[in-house]
């Protein structure tokens, strides 16, 4: 992908979060200026630095799927799904794309992030944050379809560091009660 797709995914500081948790994409003011994707880097890298100082062990982000609309361009045959409307944000900002997990792409990008990461802070932690349906719904209820995007993520971070513990906020089994059954919790969590 070329960096304007990149950037144009992109949420500034207000909504980073919900960009990270595949709710919203894209900036309200334009794409994000170079400069400040960068300074975030050299923050983040101050911030963990910091962390494993104090004896803290980080949490670090890993790959959840969420990914630029062109991911298509580059990659035709990937699988992938528009993620649901949040919070009746036009779709100009939602509707995430979201990379199968049973997609070879999938595991691809989660190596190269994982070690790219490794690479920039050291062997700092084995805990990665990964919350791939907070406030949206997952493409399909199908109880087999939710097993197998657990399982195919999992696969993917131990493939990536067979010492990963995967970390995931419960939130997303409250906001969407109504979607998530005892069914589809269990068999979510049990991939």
């Amino acid at each position: 992908m070329i960096d304007a797709e990149i950037s144009s995914f992109l949420s500034g500081p207000a909504f980073q979060a919900w960009n990270r948790f595949g709710n919203i994409q894209g900036s309200w003011g334009g794409d994000l200026p170079m400069s400040w994707i960068d300074g975030q880097f050299e923050l983040q890298l101050q911030i963990v630095r910091r962390m494993v100082e104090l004896g803290m062990t980080p949490v670090l982000p890993s790959f959840t799927g969420f990914v630029p609309r062109a991911i298509s361009r580059v990659r035709p045959n990937a699988a992938v799904v528009n993620g649901s409307q949040w919070s009746r944000f036009p779709s100009k900002y939602t509707n995430v794309t979201f990379l199968e997990p049973f997609d070879n792409t999938f595991a691809e990008i989660q190596q190269s992030f994982i070690t790219k990461q490794a690479a920039a802070y050291g062997n700092v932690s084995h805990i990665y944050t990964l919350d791939q349906y907070n406030e949206n719904d997952p493409y399909s209820g199908d109880l087999v379809y939710l097993r197998n995007v657990t399982y195919n993520t999992w696969k993917s971070l131990k493939a990536a560091d067979p010492a990963a513990v995967w970390l995931m906020q419960g939130w997303l089994f409250f906001s969407n009660s109504h979607f998530w059954t005892n069914d589809r919790v269990e068999a979510y969590l049990s991939g």
